[in-house]
């Protein structure tokens, strides 16, 4: 199982059941695993980590069907059945009892059966370390929903039913995330964590199908948000959306506005920084290096002072005598 770890949720609220659950999620996935310990699934419908099976001469042996019996009936009349011939069965079955192209099959399957040993070996210790992950981010107060547990599946369910919140509750808090996140940015606060807080909720309430994102709704909860930092970016949007109707929302992708106000932000950035260091270049020229000291000049007589102020280039400026 792979060991890479940027960071870890640790799991000691409500709140932090959605995040942890995709992280444990995606080294699931990772390790073809997440259908053995989703805790959505019923024990019964839960996929198995089941040894393979190791073929065997009876798996590949062609077995004749017995012959049935025949009914003869004499020159007397008389009526009699012969017994068919019973077949090896299917435990006696031999290596030395297969034909050459079942020899080369039963070959080919114990082959086929090494890799998927190996490959099930793999995932049994990969669901060990899945196992101690999963007690590793949990809060040790919380240590009583793992004990005594003997699959990660087990675990899972036991976590779920104490976190996971219900549909209702989270489409609550999805609603409100939404609200918070339409308000205009706060003083002090990223404007790209804040569009990044407003694509999450959007994306979150989109999956409830919440009535604040439908429609044009997102988009104009944008443009308020937006008129105070980018009024220019408000008012055009406002023009574009004004000449639509709910009916044809979908050809005007709110996502595609987020890019575009990411992108004008980021151009405004970059155009404001030559300006910058145009000012900064200007300040040495106002008497003061760029630490703000004062600048000290030298004329070519290596005297300190500018070279209108000196006295053996400007006789015009000498004292008299």
């Amino acid at each position: 199982m792979s060991t890479t770890t940027p960071f870890n949720i640790i799991l000691d609220d409500d709140k932090d059941w959605l995040p942890w659950l995709e992280i444990i999620k995606s080294v699931a996935i990772e390790n073809d695993l997440w259908d053995h310990i989703n805790p959505s699934v019923s024990p019964e419908r839960l996929k198995k980590l089941v040894d393979p099976i190791e073929p065997t001469p009876a798996s590949v042996k062609s077995i004749q069907p017995a012959t049935p019996a025949v009914s003869v009936t004499s020159d007397h009349g008389i009526t009699q059945q012969t017994q068919a011939a019973t077949p090896a069965t299917i435990s006696e079955v031999k290596f030395s009892d297969l034909s050459t192209a079942e020899q080369a099959q039963l070959q080919m399957q114990q082959q086929l059966h090494l890799h998927k040993l190996r490959l099930h070996e793999e995932k049994v210790k990969a669901m060990g370390k899945l196992r101690t992950r999963i007690q590793q981010t949990i809060a040790k107060r919380h240590f009583q929903y793992t004990r005594r547990c003997t699959y990660a599946w087990e675990m899972m369910r036991n976590l779920k039913n104490r976190f996971a919140p219900t549909d209702k509750a989270r489409e609550q808090e999805v609603s409100n995330a939404w609200l918070m996140a339409t308000n205009k940015p706060q003083r002090g606060k990223s404007i790209e964590k804040w569009v990044g807080d407003l694509e999450s909720a959007y994306d979150e309430a989109v999956e409830f199908e919440l009535p604040e994102v439908q429609g044009l709704h997102p988009h104009y909860a944008l443009t308020m948000a937006v008129k105070d930092i980018a009024p220019s970016f408000s008012y055009d949007w406002n023009k574009v959306l004004i000449k639509h109707t709910s009916a044809d929302a979908n050809s005007i992708s709110f996502q595609g506005m987020i890019k575009e106000f990411r992108d004008l932000r980021r151009l405004n950035e970059s155009q404001a920084a030559p300006r910058a260091r145009h000012g900064a270049f200007a300040a040495s020229f106002q008497g003061q290096n760029a630490d703000g000291s004062p600048k000290v000049y030298k004329c070519i007589y290596a005297e300190e002072h500018r070279y209108a102020r000196c006295l053996y280039l400007i006789p015009e400026i000498r004292p008299s005598g």
